[in-house]
C-alpha cells in the first residue's frame, strides 16, 4: 500500500495530515482517534505534554537526517512513555519550520509544558541524547 501524504511521527504513530486520520483509523477504516490539524496539533503535543518531547525537524533527502531515526528510535526505547518524539519533514512543513528558525537540518529540540528546553543542530548519539532527555523529566 503506498500512500503519498505528508506525515508527522508522534509517539511512533503516524497522521495522515491531508486526510487527517490518524494511520491506525485509515488502516482499520475506523474513527478512533481523532482529526487533526497540522498547527494546531503540533502546538498541542508540545503545550499539554508533562513529559519531554523530542522534535526532529528533518528533510527526506538529507542523508544525517536518516541516521537520527534509529537514534531516536533507540531514546524512545529507552525512556518508554517518558518521552515523545516528533518528526518534521521541513519541506512540507515550512510554516513550523520558520516559526522556529530551522536553517539545517536534522535540528532537534526539546519541549516540556510548552518551553523549548534545548535545541541543536546535527547528529546526535543515543546516549547522549538520553542524558539530555533525562535532564528535563
Amino acid at each position: 500500500m503506498k500512500i503519498k501524504k505528508r506525515w508527522i511521527f508522534s509517539t511512533f504513530f503516524y497522521f495522515c495530515i491531508e486526510q487527517k486520520l490518524c494511520l491506525v483509523c485509515f488502516i482499520t477504516k475506523s474513527r478512533q482517534h481523532t482529526t487533526i490539524d497540522i498547527m494546531e496539533t503540533f502546538h498541542e503535543l508540545i503545550s499539554s505534554s508533562d513529559v519531554p518531547v523530542i522534535v526532529d525537524f528533518f528533510a527526506e533527502w538529507c542523508s544525517p537526517c536518516k541516521t537520527m531515526s534509529p537514534i531516536l528510535k533507540q531514546v524512545k526505547d529507552m525512556q518508554g512513555d517518558k518521552v515523545r518524539i516528533v518528526k518534521v519533514d521541513v519541506d512540507k512543513n515550512n510554516a513550523l519550520a520558520m516559526q522556529y528558525s530551522i536553517q539545517s537540518v536534522p535540528t532537534l529540540m526539546i519541549f516540556k509544558n510548552g518551553k523549548q528546553m534545548w535545541r541543536q543542530s546535527g547528529v546526535i548519539n543515543a546516549g547522549e541524547l538520553n542524558k539530555i532527555v533525562e535532564m528535563f523529566k
